[in-house]
């Protein structure tokens, strides 16, 4: 039993841990948003967003990277050999076709499980052999911050019971635009020698991708003071959300702290963000 728990951590752990987490958090802020009110259907959502879909979108990243992972990530389970890339693949294989059955249980309209399922797919396409969206670093990140936008907006539609977007959106599409190009810094070394192009070389070095993330962090910031409506409920939150990546950045090379994991922390800091929201709203 023991050794099974074991093999089913490491199958869970192949991948980034952080992204699958907060693709269920994102989405239950969605739906707070709306409401201090959550439901078990949405409740529900969340966790097979997290768990199932987004896990499903991250551990295939894994198996399908285990040369670069080697390099980038050699304390992951299939880097030390302690789960072969078959039992991988066959994990993954379950969790895509849970997700294919489970928005016809959780989600009442055509729509809202029509974004699981595109979530689903965009996440094989981005890995995927022949497609593979993560090899082009313009196309990865389009891909990243559609795929991070879609869990807020499908709690948001739960919550609303419409198709309305989210009237916040624009500072939610700056702050991962601006965020995600930062997970090539921390790559960079594998994907040289996996003979990959990311955004360190499409900037022009490190320091060009940092000055590129914060450029759009700030502009970012700008255009939600002026775009975003006068009356949206807490305003000045959406304005400045996109700032993050810029602030991430500072307190990095302030504090003299590892700049390979910035992303990382970046991303388990956003986490936390959301769960401070989630938990602020519905106690307060």
């Amino acid at each position: 039993m023991v050794r099974l728990l074991k093999k089913f951590y490491y199958l869970n752990t192949m991948g980034r841990i952080e992204g699958p987490p907060m693709a269920g958090m994102l989405l239950l802020a969605g739906a707070v948003y709306v409401s201090p009110e959550l439901p078990l259907n949405i409740l529900l959502a969340a966790f097979c967003m997290y768990f199932i879909c987004m896990n499903y979108v991250y551990l295939i990243n894994g198996v399908t990277d285990t040369a670069e992972d080697a390099i980038n990530s050699p304390d992951r389970p299939l880097s030390k050999g302690v789960i072969t890339v078959r039992e991988g693949w066959i994990y993954c294989q379950i969790l895509f076709g849970l997700t294919v059955l489970y928005p016809f249980f959780l989600h009442d309209s055509w729509a809202e499980r029509s974004l699981v399922w595109i979530t689903l797919l965009m996440g094989y396409f981005y890995s995927t052999p022949p497609v593979r969206f993560k090899r082009i670093p313009v196309l990865a990140t389009i891909y990243l911050v559609i795929n991070f936008n879609l869990p807020i907006i499908l709690g948001y539609w739960m919550a609303t019971e419409s198709t309305v977007l989210p009237p916040f959106l624009l500072s939610t599409v700056f702050l991962f635009l601006a965020n995600m190009p930062l997970k090539d810094y921390g790559d960079r070394l594998g994907d040289e020698q996996a003979g990959i192009k990311n955004w360190v070389q499409v900037a022009g070095g490190t320091k060009q991708l940092l000055r590129l993330s914060i450029g759009i962090s700030l502009l970012g910031a700008i255009i939600c003071f002026f775009a975003l409506p006068q009356d949206l409920k807490f305003r000045w939150l959406w304005v400045l959300l996109p700032l993050l990546p810029a602030l991430n950045i500072s307190f990095h090379q302030l504090l003299g702290f590892n700049m390979d994991k910035m992303f990382t922390h970046g991303v388990r800091s956003l986490i936390l963000g959301a769960v401070v929201f989630v938990v602020g709203i519905i106690l307060g």
